[in-house]
């Protein structure tokens, strides 16, 4: 099984002090040829669990499998090679000019110079390539980050809230790339706290919440989840609601309210609408309009157990 993904991490635990775990048994499949985005609030340990797949940290407990082989103190340096990690912040040789950072990591990382030029252009730095990094703007200094963690020309790629700092235009050329790699075959992570943003250019989604993987999915299959769940239902009705009526339905749906003396605001799944309208028609009231309002993917995310 785990030969069909490509990195894996199996019940793993890791905290900065003793018996204070920030991740907690967390295990998950990263499919090669996918990206993820990893979700949580600020705090919640995506930074952690990404420098944990990378092999900055080492898990208390717990295993990460890489193309169904462990990773162990013997393993890690060829797994080490094979990953790019673009971290939310790089502190990069303010004083040196593009060209000139790449150059000196493609050497540390055992690439060759042919390949600078090449990421230059797929970030879309040629022409800044002789600034020198202080010079830059963020969302440059952002294009530059994800240019070191592109040229050993990596099979993980790990991202920490890359999006910093892009504007929209940036944003969309950014995931254009990150498509391209995992066309390629490459598995991609990503960090986020911004929903919104990203769900419209990833493919599944981990949710990190107090420690655990609370929810891994593909997005489609999440959208289809938040699209059959009602959050609020108005129902109007074509007379005054008699006080009794209003009882009766309320010992069946205690956390319906009124609306106004027409119409009742109650919380039901799809397949109960139908259901709710014939109870309300025993009580003699005709049911003449009603709005639904759908949960957001947000919103449902955030209703996870």
């Amino acid at each position: 099984m785990l030969k069909d993904h490509s990195l894996v991490a199996e019940n793993i635990t890791f905290g900065y002090q003793k018996n204070l775990p920030i991740i907690r048994a967390a295990s998950i499949q990263f499919q090669a040829g996918q990206i993820t985005a990893l979700i949580g609030s600020n705090g919640s340990g995506k930074t952690t669990f990404l420098k944990i797949l990378s092999g900055i940290f080492h898990a208390d407990q717990g295993q990460l499998f890489f193309q169904g082989k462990s990773i162990t103190k013997k393993t890690q340096y060829h797994y080490k090679k094979l990953i790019g990690f673009m971290p939310e912040l790089l502190q990069l040789y303010p004083n040196m000019k593009v060209q000139s950072v790449l150059f000196f990591l493609a050497k540390l990382k055992g690439c060759s110079k042919n390949k600078v030029t090449e990421i230059l252009d797929q970030v879309d730095l040629q022409k800044h390539a002789h600034r020198k990094v202080k010079a830059l703007s963020k969302g440059m200094q952002q294009r530059l980050n994800l240019a070191q963690a592109l040229i050993n020309s990596p099979e993980v790629l790990l991202l920490d809230e890359p999006s910093n700092g892009l504007d929209y235009t940036s944003i969309i050329s950014f995931y254009a790339i990150l498509r391209k790699l995992a066309a390629g075959g490459a598995t991609i992570i990503l960090s986020s706290h911004q929903l919104g943003e990203v769900m419209e250019y990833v493919d599944l989604i981990a949710v990190l919440r107090n420690g655990h993987i609370i929810l891994h999915d593909h997005l489609s299959n999440v959208f289809s989840q938040a699209n059959s769940t009602v959050e609020t239902i108005h129902f109007y009705f074509d007379k005054i609601i008699r006080p009794e009526a209003f009882a009766a339905l309320s010992r069946q749906h205690p956390e319906l309210t009124s609306v106004n003396e027409t119409g009742i605001t109650v919380a039901l799944e799809k397949q109960e609408i139908g259901r709710f309208i014939v109870a309300a028609k025993e009580q003699g009231l005709e049911l003449i309009d009603l709005k639904i309002k759908h949960k957001t993917l947000t919103e449902l995310i955030t209703n996870i157990s």
